[in-house]
């Protein structure tokens, strides 16, 4: 079967920084496989409202390439950005959280990120989706346990000392929570040791009348938003 390959989408732009790179921190938002710089409509306004400037990539047709030529392409990327901010914060959905964890482990990053944080970040690769097929989109194979290209980031993330928010879902059907969880210990599956930097995982809250939202649906949630926002403060 032939892989879905398309070019990003024209109406895309980059959201544009919100105060002088002499401030605060710039925080990079960093969306997953099959996404867009669009996916994080509920996380922008939280992060404007805190004051803090914010930018996003895009790469990977959509993230929809192998992992490995996804993360080479970000960390390019962020070489770029900081040489101009001097240091950033990560914000990355599913993939976007593996990559911005690894990219946070290489030479030209490390001491230019503040913290990472990952909605559904894919941190450890999962073992199995469970909702969405492995073919056509080639992003979503080289994420799993076992690919070559996961163990080739993982090398990266463990040099990382960064702290490190995790936000699940309980409503989450791609990724399973124990995979989600993996950055706080030691990872049997592929046998990646605990995060060596602090690791704080929060419960994306929900109930009957207001369910917690599903993996596709976090980075559209106000609520997962404040909580990004919350997790950058300084």
């Amino acid at each position: 079967m032939k892989s879905i390959d398309w070019p990003e989408s024209p109406h895309r732009r980059p959201y544009p920084r919100t105060g002088p790179l002499a401030g605060p921190r710039p925080v990079v938002l960093i969306h997953g496989a099959a996404g867009s710089r669009g996916n994080f409509a509920g996380v922008v306004p939280a992060l404007r409202a805190a004051g803090r400037p914010v930018l996003s990539v895009s790469y990977g047709r959509h993230g929809t390439r192998r992992l490995r030529a996804n993360f080479d392409e970000v960390r390019l990327l962020l070489g770029g950005i900081v040489e101009d901010a001097g240091a950033v914060d990560l914000v990355g959905h599913s993939q976007g959280g593996l990559i911005a964890l690894a990219a946070s482990g290489t030479p030209e990053l490390v001491g230019k990120v503040g913290r990472v944080v990952g909605i559904a970040g894919n941190f450890r690769g999962s073992d199995r989706p469970r909702r969405l097929p492995l073919w056509p989109v080639p992003a979503w194979a080289t994420n799993l346990v076992g690919s070559r290209d996961l163990a080739d980031l993982l090398i990266y993330a463990r040099r990382s000392t960064v702290p490190v928010t995790q936000l699940i879902s309980p409503a989450d059907r791609v990724i399973p929570a124990a995979r989600l969880r993996a950055v706080a210990a030691d990872d049997p599956l592929t046998g990646t040791p605990a995060h060596r930097g602090p690791v704080d995982i929060v419960t994306v809250p929900g109930d009957a009348a207001h369910p917690a939202p599903l993996h596709s649906q976090l980075p559209y949630s106000p609520v997962v938003g404040r909580l990004v926002a919350a997790a950058v403060e300084d």
